[in-house]
């Protein structure tokens, strides 16, 4: 029996501000193996604080970083669509949903 032939793709992008995927995909003849991570980041609530500085007192702003981060696997035939999606939790108050869907590429020699 011949072993199945596979391609790889590999993708990172940022989706919107403070939301990036990265992306590997394993393209085998049926199915395509999916391994994605989604990175959430956003600034939270600001504190000040105060320190003396060469004799003068200075104050400085200190934010804080809310991130949360989705690590996906999944198999997937050619026009299935995963939908990934998160709950509110803590300080985050909304929901989050992103659809990754699959799609066989075609040969681009293959003359058609």
């Amino acid at each position: 029996m011949a072993q199945e032939e596979a391609r790889y793709f590999r993708l990172e992008c940022v989706l919107e501000e403070g939301t990036k995927i990265k992306v590997r995909a394993v393209q085998g003849r049926k199915k395509v193996c999916l391994q994605a991570s989604l990175e959430m980041k956003s600034l939270g609530d600001v504190t000040t604080a105060s320190t003396s500085y060469r004799g003068a007192q200075v104050s400085i702003q200190v934010p804080s970083v809310n991130r949360r981060c989705i690590d996906i696997g999944a198999d997937l035939e050619g026009g299935q669509t995963l939908l990934v999606g998160s709950i509110p939790t803590g300080k985050q108050q909304q929901y989050l949903y992103y659809l990754l869907s699959a799609r066989k590429i075609m040969e681009s020699g293959d003359g058609n």
